[in-house]
């Protein structure tokens, strides 16, 4: 009789270490998951900081100087993105915008309204509101390029956005780059 129960025993551990080893392999996965997107946010704050910090220290930008800046920021960066960079006065006028990437769609662009609708770190009214300026950059990106295991998120979209203030509220623009942001000729505005 108790070889019969020896015999029993063998087999609970197995359903033991097969149950402890799928809970351990699911751990595992979500984990990795976390450390995928976490990496992914932190990339793409990294983009959106380098891209307003060189933008609002600049006097003068040109088209070419723009995707040169761009293309050296999202080296390396897969998958779908869009980036929204844009002007902003302290008074929530949206001077000019820009949109590049090869996603559509993924977010909002917050710069096609103005008055600029989202939060500011500063608000300013009265005449002097137009000197200062801000240079907004929004990046979003598809998390489905991450190659994640779909135990946590299931196509879903990272987003992050940094303000700075600019150098200067006259950023003098190339005419092509005047072109894609809507601007009138420079003819045109003097007049």
């Amino acid at each position: 009789m108790t070889g019969r129960f020896y015999k029993s025993e063998r087999g609970s551990a197995s359903v033991e270490t097969a149950l402890f080893l799928s809970i351990f392999v699911a751990i595992v996965l979500i984990f990795a998951d976390f450390y995928l997107v976490a990496r992914a946010r932190t990339d793409l704050e990294r983009i959106t900081n380098t891209i307003s910090s060189t933008l609002s220290s600049q006097v003068e930008l040109t088209s070419n100087g723009f995707n040169y800046l761009v293309e050296g920021v999202l080296s390396g960066v897969s998958g779908e993105y869009q980036i929204f960079v844009g002007q902003i006065n302290s008074n929530r006028d949206v001077k000019w915008s820009l949109a590049t990437g090869n996603g559509e769609e993924l977010c909002e662009n917050p710069l096609e309204n103005t008055p600029f609708q989202e939060a500011l770190p500063e608000d300013e009214e009265g005449e002097d509101a137009d000197k200062v300026a801000m240079i907004y950059v929004q990046a979003c990106q598809r998390t489905e390029s991450l190659n994640l295991t779909s135990l946590v998120l299931s196509n879903d979209v990272l987003r992050s956005i940094t303000i700075n203030r600019m150098r200067t509220a006259d950023l003098e623009m190339d005419e092509d780059l005047r072109q894609r942001a809507g601007l009138p000729e420079e003819d045109e505005e003097e007049e």
